[in-house]
């Protein structure tokens, strides 16, 4: 998760082996958020990122996320 599309610098970064996370942190409303996804193989590599905005504009969340297609 970054306030910056460049990803730097970074405001939170999380490791877990689910495929849900929900933040145990606040994020501040009126602030756009980044936030990009990508999975690590059983040989430690790095997959590609799936990249979202999320706009925290008080209420409703309003989320773009990336279009995905097999």
């Amino acid at each position: 998760v970054s306030l910056f599309l460049t990803f730097s610098p970074t405001y939170q970064s999380i490791t877990t082996d689910n495929t849900r996370y929900t933040p145990t942190t606040s994020y501040a409303t009126q602030k756009t958020y980044y936030w990009r996804v990508a999975i690590v193989d059983s040989d430690g590599k790095l997959g590609p990122f799936v990249d979202a905005t999320i706009i925290l504009d008080p209420y409703p969340y309003r989320i773009y996320l990336p279009l995905i297609m097999k």
